[in-house]
């Protein structure tokens, strides 16, 4: 990353954390990327969520971002895709979700939005090419939160019915920590078996 990105990247942060008191503190930040978004006119990306929180901003062109809220995304959901262990988008069916739970942005240059954590959206592109700026972090919080998640997918695989995160904090931390060590044996084991697939051809 050159200077010149990192010390934009720093400094957008900076007034996130000052400005949105509680939503995030430097020493709790696990990981925080920007990046530079080019798409050729008449494009559309597909419903998804993303694990982090995002500020996004219009740099060139126009972009019209379907944002819903993040309670249209079910626990069950949220679950398998948590379970990968993967900083990755999470896509979703559009059909059946609430309509009064989107929020349409037109956005032209100069203009950006704040989208929240596991907020599902799609974008298009209108007739022109367009560019855009965004930042996104994940806090440890975050990631505990995601484990748990994680947790409640195997525990509801034994027919359980464990209580969504945040409805016990002692029990999300137990949760929390003993995927610590399942997620990474998950993914290698996933890796390992995506790779004797490849090479049976």
């Amino acid at each position: 990353m050159t200077r010149g990105f990192r010390d934009l990247l720093e400094d957008l942060f900076k007034q996130v954390a000052e400005r949105l008191a509680g939503l995030a503190r430097e020493e709790d930040v696990a990981r925080i990327e920007g990046g530079l978004l080019i798409s050729s006119s008449a494009t559309t990306t597909p419903f998804h969520f993303d694990p982090e929180v995002g500020f996004f901003s219009q740099i060139e062109g126009e972009k019209i971002y379907h944002l819903y809220s993040p309670s249209v995304v079910s626990e069950a959901e949220l679950e398998a895709f948590y379970r990968s262990g993967r900083v990755s988008i999470a896509q979703v069916d559009l059909e059946g979700r609430d309509p009064s739970r989107e929020h349409v942005f037109p956005l032209g240059p100069g203009l950006g939005l704040h989208q929240p954590e596991n907020a599902p959206h799609w974008v298009e592109t209108k007739g022109s090419r367009s560019i855009s700026y965004t930042m996104v972090f994940e806090t440890k919080q975050m990631r505990a939160r995601g484990r748990a998640r994680a947790a409640n997918y195997y525990l509801r695989r034994l027919s359980l019915r464990p209580p969504r995160p945040g409805a016990n904090p002692t029990a999300d931390a137990i949760k929390s920590e003993a995927m610590r060590a399942v997620l990474p044996v998950r993914r290698t084991l996933a890796d390992i078996n995506r790779k004797v697939r490849q090479a049976r051809g």
